[in-house]
């Protein structure tokens, strides 16, 4: 049985520190990198099982937080889908960068760039055992993606909200 997916909501209400330097570039700065672009198909290849809907999801791609390692190679990316709201499609980490902080400090750096373009929110959709680590930036599940859309939809969020 595939382990269940959980819907993530975070309104961006301050700065908060990355534990690694974070570049956050456009999709086309992206595909000006040949090396990183190959670097994240590799890791997409490997790791999903959904390189059609990688294929989809590019198409609505405007951000791409970027991790590089001491040599300057990729190894960690981050997609924002951006018409509005931000949508993060794709977390994706080389097995080299793994337990090291990179996922947690794209995904910060990812809400800090939505605060400073007044972004009203940000939304994911991730295995239940990521939890922690989405919790830990920020966001907060919620119970169905509707509630999102719902008219309530900010009332919803602020009854979710950690206080503090």
């Amino acid at each position: 049985m595939p382990e269940p997916e959980l819907h993530y909501f975070c309104k961006p209400l301050a700065l908060r520190p990355a534990a690694h330097v974070i570049d956050f570039i456009t999709a086309q700065q992206l595909l000006a990198d040949e090396p990183a672009c190959q670097t994240l198909w590799e890791l997409v290849s490997t790791q999903f099982r959904t390189r059609s809907k990688f294929l989809a999801v590019w198409a609505g791609v405007r951000f791409v937080t970027l991790h590089r390692d001491a040599d300057g190679r990729a190894d960690g990316f981050l997609l924002v889908n951006a018409p509005v709201n931000w949508q993060i499609d794709y977390v994706v980490v080389a097995p080299t960068a793994r337990g090291q902080g990179v996922a947690s400090a794209l995904v910060v750096e990812t809400v800090n760039q939505a605060f400073l373009r007044e972004v009203p929110y940000v939304m994911l959709t991730s295995k239940a055992s990521l939890r922690p680590l989405y919790e830990a930036c920020g966001f907060v599940p919620v119970a169905a993606p509707e509630a999102l859309a719902a008219p309530d939809g900010p009332a919803a969020y602020r009854a979710l909200t950690p206080k503090g």
